[in-house]
């Protein structure tokens, strides 16, 4: 499985890479741009990711536009729905419409910082992302 966290805050990007590194070839980049850069690339080299945890607030891009983004780069690829990434927003903002607004616009599922690693992992197995373990 191929994953890759996003996050503009160091540690955090640290944390989750450790949390993640044993389920596959993990990458982490620090800005939204990078993210969708970073996706378009592994698509370009049929390596695509499996899933992506992104932080919604972070420079350049938000974690929303990056969504938008991403999910546009799979309709462009005419990419079927259960074959595209995963993303699971993992971020302290809990403003109940903007969690609203990503999951419309294509975000899998939220974990609220700081992260309960349990829920973590029951909500990587409903995505269905551990069964390659």
């Amino acid at each position: 499985m191929r994953l890759l966290v996003v996050d503009d805050n160091e540690k955090n990007r640290k944390l989750l890479t450790a949390m993640v590194g044993n389920l596959g070839l993990c990458d982490a980049v620090e800005s939204g741009a990078q993210a969708v850069s970073a996706f378009r690339k592994a698509w370009e080299e049929w390596k695509p990711i499996d899933l992506i945890l992104l932080d919604y607030l972070m420079p350049e891009m938000d974690g929303q536009q990056v969504i938008r983004a991403i999910r546009g780069i799979e309709a462009d690829k005419e990419i079927s729905k259960e074959h595209r990434v995963k993303i699971v927003m993992v971020t302290a903002i809990s403003e109940k419409s903007k969690v609203i607004d990503c999951l419309r616009d294509g975000c899998d599922d939220f974990i609220l910082k700081p992260v309960d690693g349990q829920l973590f992992f029951k909500k990587l197995a409903k995505l269905g992302l551990l069964d390659s373990i």
